[in-house]
């Protein structure tokens, strides 16, 4: 026996969907261009006003930091002025004195780094009042005797006193030790 072919399937009318379907996809990608288009609209002027806001603050902040800095140097001014028309002649003159013995202090090691040869090195420098203590290594006696010499010649340095002195060894080479102490003259002008 044959078999009926369903007649719901036979008589059912079969549609062409695809240009339904093309004219969706048309439209669909309409709207998304149109979409892509506004966002972009939007988005570029969103861009240049942050940007341009960004640039006055920074602008605003380097005025106000440039204000601030000059406002600080006028205070400054302001309260040195103040502080000279406070000053008595005679705390100027200790002012000044204060000064001179700041920048004997630093003429003094200066000339002492000119006065250290070569062969003598300085390991430790102690400063109690006027009096400086050196210790350090020299080569030998001799030199030893003529970094004490160079210093006495100078009228910065004075009464000047070997503490110790003794012969050693220093990474395997035989050096003479030694500890002076010398005063400083704080009378000699630069």
């Amino acid at each position: 026996m044959r078999s009926n072919p369903d007649l719901s399937t036979a008589f059912t009318p079969r549609l062409n969907l695809l240009p339904t379907r093309r004219q969706q996809r048309r439209a669909h990608r309409l709207r998304f261009l149109w979409l892509s288009i506004i966002l972009l609209l939007l988005w570029v002027p969103s861009l240049v006003l942050t940007h341009r806001f960004i640039l006055a603050q920074q602008q605003r902040l380097q005025l106000a930091s440039q204000t601030s800095a000059q406002q600080m140097v006028q205070l400054r001014a302001i309260s040195l002025i103040d502080l000279a028309a406070a000053l008595s002649d005679q705390d100027l003159l200790w002012l000044e004195q204060w000064l001179q013995r700041r920048t004997a202090g630093a003429q003094a090691l200066q000339q002492l780094a000119l006065l250290t040869p070569s062969s003598v090195a300085l390991t430790h420098f102690k400063q109690e009042g006027t009096n400086v203590t050196l210790s350090g290594h020299a080569r030998s006696a001799m030199d030893l005797q003529q970094f004490e010499k160079a210093l006495a010649r100078t009228p910065r340095w004075e009464r000047i006193a070997r503490l110790t002195a003794s012969a050693s060894l220093y990474k395997q080479f035989p050096v003479q030790t030694f500890s002076l102490r010398a005063g400083a003259n704080e009378a000699v002008e630069p």
